[in-house]
């Protein structure tokens, strides 16, 4: 090699190293990693798929019948049975129910109405003290229950993750859409360690970097908002 082919290779060597670097320092300190997904996502997002699934959002609009937004829980004791008719794979709920509500028959229509409710998925929260869990009324109802513990970036306090799993004490909880959708499939979460600290769910094979530890954040990517 002569003596202008090892120079432009060096030049281009220590081209690559300082892009490297810069790519580094900017996703370290200034969330440049953050900023790229974030660009990435908007720019290639998947073409439009069959829908699989269904939100029923109820707004103020709706709760007004039921007295405000503290009507949530007749609202949707009334709601679940007309649901349950289409004969939906997984129903979930993502409303945390741990106290005990204004009225005891509203909340023992509800637990009748999640008792009829086949494949239910309840929501529970983590707090410093322990899981914010729903009432053993509503609980026993669930086919399971998944956490909504959100992770916000540090740097702009954006939600791009949910993680996975969230331990709290000896209780560790998978994420309410991980729930759903190991119970829409019939499966188990089957997790594995050969080559990541990846899972399966039902011939899904969801990969995630190992990072030396069982017990270290495992998160799931979200698309950002358009």
């Amino acid at each position: 090699m002569g003596k202008g082919a090892w120079k432009s290779t060096a030049v281009y060597a220590g081209l690559l190293a300082g892009a490297l670097a810069v790519g580094f320092v900017g996703a370290t300190f200034f969330g440049l990693d953050d900023a790229g997904y974030d660009f990435m996502i908007r720019h290639c997002y998947p073409k439009p798929w069959q829908a699989q699934s269904v939100i029923l959002a109820i707004d103020e609009k709706t709760l007004t019948p039921f007295g405000g937004t503290g009507g949530i829980r007749a609202a949707l004791a009334k709601g679940l049975p007309i649901l349950a008719k289409a004969h939906p794979k997984v129903v979930v709920v993502d409303v945390i129910l741990a106290d005990k509500g204004a009225s005891a028959k509203v909340d023992a229509d509800l637990a009748k109405a999640f008792c009829e409710t086949p494949n239910l998925v309840l929501s529970a929260d983590e707090l410093q003290d322990g899981w914010d869990m729903p009432l053993p009324e509503f609980k026993n109802c669930a086919a399971a229950i998944g956490h909504v513990h959100a992770a916000p970036d540090r740097n702009d306090s954006v939600t791009r993750s949910i993680p996975l799993e969230k331990h709290e004490g000896q209780t560790r909880l998978w994420a309410l859409a991980l729930q759903a959708f190991r119970l829409s499939r019939g499966a188990e979460i089957q997790e594995f360690t050969e080559d990541g600290a990846g899972l399966d769910v039902g011939g899904a094979p969801v990969p995630i970097p190992y990072q030396g530890d069982l017990f270290a954040p495992r998160a799931l990517r979200k698309p950002a908002a358009a």
